[in-house]
């Protein structure tokens, strides 16, 4: 049976996941901070420091016209503040791809999202025939860590939602392990969807390519 099949894995991606949710939602507020929607975060932090005698009359002096955090971390992020220069970039099928992928723009925003963060992800992958670099934010995802060595990753987790889609604002979550897994979870955390899994035959849509034995 596949790992994410099973009762206990679960159980255990969803504690996981649940026990990950306060600093999802501290790195939530920093992006919305980042991204000036953050009159909520300001109302609620002032509701909890004064009374509520004084919180409109505070409130009517908050200047939200200069977002200093914003200003601070993209002037400390540096990578592609100026054109990079690449070995390869006169090769017209790598431009191709550097155009349509936007790679520049994609790593300029890592750069600024890893200094406001802490960490970022970069998952790259191909859809539509095409390479793509996906950003994965902390807010959104969760890293389960080898029991020997904390440092090290054994799989990842990360939500997705359909809001985007008419009609359709469902969750999802994609989880890769090192094993090669990587499945299509719902929003209870069983397997909607297998794309790779490590016990499927060679030959098999299923079988992890990438294997190397």
């Amino acid at each position: 049976m596949a790992i994410a099949e099973t009762m206990v894995q679960r159980e255990f991606l969803k504690a996981k996941w649940l026990a990950d949710k306060e600093r999802q939602d501290e790195a939530q507020n920093k992006l919305d901070l980042y991204h000036d929607d953050y009159e909520e975060i300001i109302r609620q932090k002032i509701k909890e420091l004064f009374h509520k005698d004084n919180y409109e009359r505070l409130y009517y002096h908050v200047n939200q016209s200069q977002n200093i955090l914003k200003r601070v971390i993209n002037e400390i992020s540096t990578v592609y503040k100026t054109q990079p220069v690449r070995e390869f970039g006169k090769d017209e099928r790598y431009q191709e791809i550097l155009n349509y992928s936007r790679l520049d723009m994609k790593l300029k925003k890592v750069n600024r999202y890893t200094n406001l963060l802490n960490e970022t992800i970069l998952k790259i992958g191909v859809r539509g025939g095409r390479i793509v670099y996906d950003v994965i934010t902390p807010n959104i995802a969760t890293i389960i860590q080898n029991e020997q060595d904390p440092t090290q990753a054994d799989a990842i987790i990360y939500m997705v939602t359909r809001k985007n889609t008419v009609g359709d604002d469902s969750i999802s979550y994609y989880y890769w392990d090192v094993y090669g897994n990587h499945y299509i979870l719902d929003k209870d955390f069983r397997t909607s969807f297998v794309i790779y899994d490590e016990a499927a035959p060679q030959g098999s849509t299923e079988y992890y390519p990438y294997r190397d034995d």
